[in-house]
C-alpha cells in the first residue's frame, strides 16, 4: 500500500514548480504519492498516481542525464521537458482505464486550457520555451487521444507558437498508433521525442541502462540519456 504525504512548492533559482502530485518509491522501498498540500489530493489524482507507481513496479525506469557542465537550472528544465514526454506516453496508456473507472483525468486540463500560455516573443531564433510548448502540446495530444484536442493547439497558434504545435503534433504522430508498453520501448520513445522537441538544437541519445537502485524490496531501474550540444 502506498503512503501519501503533502509537500510544498519547489524553488530552484528563479524557477518555481507547484506540482499537483507525483509518484515515487522512496529509499526504503515504500511506494509514495506526494501531493501539493495547498491543493489537496482527490480520489482521481490518487488513482492517477497509483498508475504511475504500477509502471515503476513493472520496471519502467527513472531517467538520468549524461551531460558535461549541466547547471542545476538547465537540468531542471530538461527534466520538465522529458517528464512531459514520458508522462504523455504513460497517460496515453492508462487514461482510458481511468475513464472506465469513472474518473475524468483531463478535467483540470480542459478547465485551465490557455491559462499558462504566454505570447511568443517577437525575436529571431528558437528559445527554450519553444521546446517546452512542443513537449506540452505532445502531452495534451497523448492525454486526449480520441478526444478533440484542437482547442489547446489553436490557442498556442494564436499566441504565436505555431512551430511548437507542428513539432508537438509530429511527436505524437510518430507513436500514436503504438504507444510504448514496455520499459525499453518507452526509453526509445522518450529519446526520440526529446530529439524532435528540441528541433535539432540539442542531440539526445540512449547511453545505456544505469545501475539498479535497491530500495528495500524494490529494484528501481535507471536509464542514462546523453546530451550532446550541437
Amino acid at each position: 500500500m502506498a503512503i501519501v504525504r503533502g509537500t510544498s512548492i519547489l524553488e530552484i533559482g528563479e524557477i518555481i514548480i507547484r506540482p499537483n502530485a507525483t509518484a515515487l518509491v522512496d529509499n526504503s522501498g515504500v511506494p509514495t504519492i506526494e501531493y501539493n498540500s495547498a491543493r489537496g489530493l482527490d480520489e482521481c489524482t490518487a488513482i492517477h498516481e497509483s498508475f504511475h507507481l504500477k509502471y515503476l513496479a513493472e520496471g519502467f525506469p527513472e531517467y538520468r542525464w549524461a551531460a558535461p557542465q549541466l547547471s542545476s537550472e538547465n537540468e531542471l528544465f530538461l527534466d520538465r521537458v522529458r517528464d512531459r514526454i514520458r508522462n504523455g506516453l504513460e497517460h496515453a496508456l492508462f487514461f482510458p482505464e481511468m475513464i472506465q473507472m469513472g474518473c475524468d483525468p483531463t478535467a483540470e486540463l480542459r478547465a485551465t486550457t490557455g491559462s499558462s500560455i504566454s505570447p511568443r516573443p517577437n525575436i529571431l531564433g528558437v528559445g527554450t520555451t519553444d521546446f517546452a510548448y512542443a513537449a506540452s502540446c505532445f502531452k495534451v495530444l497523448a492525454e486526449q487521444a480520441g478526444v478533440d484536442a484542437t482547442q489547446y493547439s489553436t490557442l498556442l497558434i494564436q499566441k504565436g507558437w505555431r512551430r511548437s504545435v507542428t513539432v508537438g503534433q509530429a511527436m505524437w504522430t510518430s507513436i500514436a498508433s503504438t504507444p510504448p508498453t514496455t520499459p525499453e520501448a518507452q526509453v526509445l520513445a522518450v529519446t526520440d521525442g526529446l530529439n524532435t522537441a528540441f528541433m535539432g538544437q540539442q542531440r539526445f541519445e540512449f547511453a545505456g541502462w544505469g545501475p539498479t537502485d535497491q530500495r528495500g524490496a524494490h529494484r528501481q531501474r535507471t536509464v542514462v540519456i546523453r546530451l550532446q550540444s550541437q
